[in-house]
C-alpha cells in the first residue's frame, strides 16, 4: 500500500510497476512477487555503498539529519530468498525480503568501529534546501546527478521503509545470516579495497 506521496521517481515507478503485475495476477498469470528491501554487498555501486566508501575516504564533509529508516540485507541473502520463492513459492502472492531496519547515521556508527574515522557532522534538511535547489539546476544543465539534491532531502524527510518479511521465514523457511555478521564482512571489505 502507498498513500500517494512520491519522495522519487525510482519510489513512484517502482509502485507503479507492482500495480501492473498486481493487475496481471488478477488476470489470472503464474506470478509470485518477491519485494526486497534495501540490498549490500561486495560490488556494490548503490548509495549505501557510497556513503560507507566516502566515509571510509573521510569524503563526507557531512550527514543530513534524518530519522528516515529503511531495511538491509545482504545481497546472498536476497538471492536465496528469490531461488526459494521459485521453487516453493505461491502463485499470486508477494514475499517481502527485508531484515535489518536502520537509519544511515546508525550505519554509520556501525562503521565508525572498523574505519576509526571521524563521523561527519549532522546537518538539518531546512538547511541544506537551498544548496539542493542550485545543484538541482547544476544537474541539468550538465546531466550529471550530484550527492546533493532536492530528491534526496526529499527521501530525508523521516519516513519509514520498514516492512517485516514473516511470510517469506514462514512459508518459504527463508533465514537470512545474521546481519551483524555479514555487515561486519562487508565493511571488513570496504576497509581493505580502500587500502
Amino acid at each position: 500500500t502507498h498513500n500517494g506521496t512520491f519522495r522519487s521517481y525510482y519510489e513512484e515507478t517502482k509502485y507503479i510497476a507492482h500495480q501492473l503485475v498486481l493487475k496481471a495476477i488478477n488476470q489470472g498469470m503464474p506470478i509470485t512477487i518477491v519485494s526486497p528491501g534495501g540490498i549490500f554487498g561486495e560490488s556494490d555501486k548503490g548509495a549505501i555503498a557510497n556513503l560507507l566508501k566516502d566515509y571510509s575516504k573521510e569524503k563526507l564533509p557531512f550527514m543530513i539529519q534524518s530519522t528516515s529508516q529503511f531495511t538491509l540485507t545482504h545481497v546472498k541473502d536476497i538471492v536465496l530468498g528469490i531461488e526459494l520463492a521459485l521453487s516453493n513459492g505461491i502463485f499470486g502472492r508477494e514475499y517481502i525480503l527485508s531484515q535489518y531496519p536502520t537509519t544511515a547515521w546508525n550505519l554509520l556508527n556501525h562503521a565508525f568501529s572498523t574505519f576509526k574515522k571521524p563521523l561527519p557532522k549532522l546537518i538539518h534538511p531546512k538547511r541544506l534546501k537551498p544548496i539542493a535547489i542550485i545543484l538541482d539546476h547544476i544537474s541539468k544543465l550538465n546531466g550529471k546527478t550530484l550527492p546533493l539534491n532536492s530528491e534526496i532531502l526529499r527521501i530525508m524527510d523521516g519516513s519509514h521503509y520498514v516492512y517485516h518479511s514473516q511470510r517469506a521465514r514462514n512459508e518459504l523457511n527463508w533465514q537470512p545470516q545474521p546481519f551483524e555478521q555479514r555487515f561486519q564482512q562487508y565493511l571488513h571489505y570496504l576497509n581493505e579495497k580502500n587500502h
